[in-house]
């Protein structure tokens, strides 16, 4: 794969953002639940 893509570094980058930030954000919207109850 080529290093010097940008686009394509940027789309990984947002993926990997995007993977890592599920877990944060189901976490924050069961807080949000469990508080609204």
């Amino acid at each position: 794969m080529k290093r010097d893509d940008p686009d394509g570094n940027v789309l990984t980058g947002l993926a990997i953002g995007a993977l890592l930030s599920v877990p944060v954000w189901m976490a924050v919207w069961l807080l949000v639940r469990y508080w609204l109850g």
